[in-house]
């Protein structure tokens, strides 16, 4: 494995996976943005198919994730403040080091769940991107999002910011798999890939609780990357492509990324929405994500 090194915001260093292209001329760089509570490793076959494919790929770890639970950033943890700010830094430092190491190919982006939500922010900060992907991605009702931040305020009342709150786990997490008829684990709303699954809930790095500060970190990052103003930062000549499952709880079973992609066109941004029968989150994990593979590179190669 390739890596190329980081310097973010904060003079903290990190470094990124690189998957070269395996063809002769590279079409374009490609960075790769996880979702919450899990790890950039568990990419590697997609970042394999797009590296067969003619695409540079880079992946790396969120902070309080998997290569980057640390001391400075325990589990869970982006920062013990300012973490949204932080995390949202650390993605633009790592497009920008690409950029500067490979001027000339473009760069595009793909993320999932929260890492697609902090990709959208850090889109709101750069021109440099041409496509984006938004895998699982959310947008709740401001009802929910009041309730959450009425919970999360008692408990880090209760706990401390840093804390760790098994009841908004429970109220985010643990009520995701009500959803599945006759679920085998607690992760069944993943995907339909029981294997997938399986090592989801082996895995320590993954389905962990998060802290306190993450949640509120999260909570802010929503209200704050959809406001109609920071929307209108985002670049004319960027290209959207939102893809989700139908069966996704995160995402209200396409209903956030339907919210979603009126929002974009609100804002005069080219983008499109797929929807996939029978999927649930983790649509690049499902049991058929050859047809995902296949669309997402559709979109990544169409000029």
């Amino acid at each position: 494995m390739k890596y190329l090194a980081v310097n973010s915001t904060d003079n903290s260093e990190f470094n990124l996976n690189c998957y070269p292209s395996k063809k002769e001329n590279t079409f374009a760089n490609i960075l790769i943005s996880h979702g919450l509570a899990e790890h950039s490793a568990r990419y590697h076959n997609f970042a394999e198919f797009l590296s067969i494919s003619g695409f540079q790929v880079f992946t790396y770890d969120h902070r309080g994730h998997g290569q980057r639970i640390s001391n400075r950033n325990p589990k869970g943890v982006f920062a013990d403040h300012n973490g949204w700010k932080i995390v949202v830094s650390d993605l633009l430092c790592a497009l920008n080091t690409v950029n500067r190491k490979y001027p000339h190919l473009k760069i595009n982006l793909i993320g999932h769940s929260m890492g697609a939500l902090i990709g959208l922010a850090c889109l709101q900060d750069t021109n440099k991107v041409n496509k984006f992907v938004m895998s699982g991605s959310f947008l709740q009702s401001l009802i929910i999002q009041i309730l959450q931040s009425l919970v999360l305020r008692i408990e880090s009342i209760r706990l401390g910011n840093m804390g760790y709150s098994n009841l908004m786990n429970f109220l985010v997490f643990g009520l995701f798999n009500k959803s599945i008829k006759n679920p085998q684990t607690p992760n069944d709303w993943l995907c339909r890939n029981q294997d997938i699954v399986n090592d989801y809930f082996r895995d320590p790095n993954c389905g962990f609780i998060v802290s306190n500060s993450i949640w509120n970190d999260l909570l802010l990052g929503s209200k704050n990357t959809y406001t109609p103003k920071n929307l209108s930062n985002l670049a004319s000549h960027l290209d959207v492509f939102l893809i989700s499952g139908l069966e996704d709880v995160v995402g209200n079973f396409g209903n956030g990324p339907k919210k979603i992609l009126k929002l974009l066109h609100h804002n005069n941004i080219n983008a499109k929405l797929k929807l996939y029968k029978s999927m649930r989150h983790e649509i690049l994990n499902e049991i058929d994500n050859e047809v995902v593979y296949d669309e997402i590179l559709s979109f990544l190669t169409d000029e």
